[in-house]
């Protein structure tokens, strides 16, 4: 049943969603096993509180394509605990908006992303991936101008790079195969620059492996989640610091922490991507990951988006191009819904993207 299956997907208490319907639990409980039906008011206002489109509970059966990928990037040291409700909802919103996209680009090629697999050595499987994003990684001026760099170049290459708040304490990304739309979102809530850029290229990992879920097959087996996410660190920091920066930054530098500190800085990379690299380059002990963790703790960042309009909104977190592709491919009323947006912030959005094409 469509509203069981919305109902443990949203993951909140019934008695929760109950309060905010204004119907009591045990009406709930009914609706959900299907003994009564919710009136047509009680059925927009459940729609609302879960975030889901009235229509989905016209459905005969659930959606066939799950809402969410299996797995997630969680910030180190954080426990791997269900997301919360509202972030699931981000989440959920995020994969409409890449299968409208994927809907609208049906009738074009694949998009073609490298293929690796957990045999294939991350530095070979980085080489590749900046060969294709035609990437030579320049000398940025800072941070911000790095991430916003790295994140065009993944873009032009057609990926989806989506950059949504999902929260403290909560996942730092998650990535999402398809084949005309893949996916890669990045968590911008207090998240420094450097630590969005090392999980993009961490979730470009999972798309190479095309592993969004937490294991790979390999020979009929399932390998661990650990295995995995072990070689999308190592691709990452593969990707954003060339050995051959490494290697002159270690020579030049007084001691292992100094050539943490140095690299992190000339590559615009976090001090744990930096002792990565080094470590698995054989540049450094095994222990100074250790000792950066305890050393360095990553600054407070301001996610952006205060004062926002609501185009500017999802300008920031989808860039144009799935805009244009949503608006200009959906029915009017399903390309609002999906993108959560009116008819006016199309308009604005009309005065900031020349090419929009809207059936408004």
């Amino acid at each position: 049943m469509v509203l069981a299956w919305a109902l443990e997907e949203d993951g909140r208490p019934l008695q929760d969603i109950a309060d905010r319907i204004g119907v009591k639990t045990d009406a709930l409980r009914e609706w959900q096993q299907g003994q009564s039906q919710p009136t047509v008011g009680q059925a927009a206002k459940l729609a609302e509180v879960l975030g889901r489109p009235r229509t989905l509970f016209l459905l005969p059966e659930p959606p066939s394509v799950a809402g969410l990928p299996n797995s997630f990037r969680h910030p180190p040291g954080a426990e791997e605990l269900s997301p919360a409700p509202e972030v699931l909802k981000l989440m959920r919103r995020a994969r409409r908006v890449q299968h409208a996209t994927a809907w609208a680009l049906r009738e074009s090629p694949p998009v073609e992303v490298p293929t690796a697999n957990l045999n294939t050595i991350p530095d070979t499987a980085a080489r590749a991936a900046v060969s294709w994003l035609a990437w030579p990684e320049p000398q940025y001026p800072d941070e911000w101008t790095a991430w916003r760099q790295r994140r065009a170049a993944l873009e032009e290459r057609d990926l989806l790079v989506f950059s949504l708040a999902l929260g403290e304490k909560s996942v730092r990304g998650f990535s999402a195969w398809e084949d005309h739309a893949p996916l890669i979102v990045v968590n911008s809530t207090n998240n420094s620059p450097q630590v969005r850029s090392f999980t993009l290229l961490h979730e470009l990992g999972h798309l190479l492996l095309r592993s969004d879920a937490a294991c790979v097959p390999t020979e009929g087996a399932r390998v661990p989640e650990a295995a995995v996410e072990r070689w999308c660190e190592a691709f990452a920091a593969a990707v954003l610091i060339p050995r051959a920066i490494a290697e002159s930054v270690e020579r030049r530098s007084g001691s292992d922490v100094d050539a943490v500190r140095n690299l992190a800085r000339a590559c615009w990379i976090s001090h744990r991507a930096a002792a990565l690299r080094l470590i698995e380059l054989g540049l450094a002990p095994r222990e100074l990951y250790a000792q950066v963790d305890a050393l360095f703790k990553p600054g407070v960042k301001a996610s952006g988006g205060g004062g926002e309009r609501r185009h500017e909104a999802r300008l920031r977190e989808y860039g144009p191009r799935p805009l244009q592709l949503v608006l200009g491919s959906l029915p009017a009323r399903d390309a609002l819904s999906v993108l959560r947006i009116g008819v006016d912030d199309v308009r604005s959005l009309e005065a900031e993207l020349p090419n929009l094409r809207t059936a408004l």
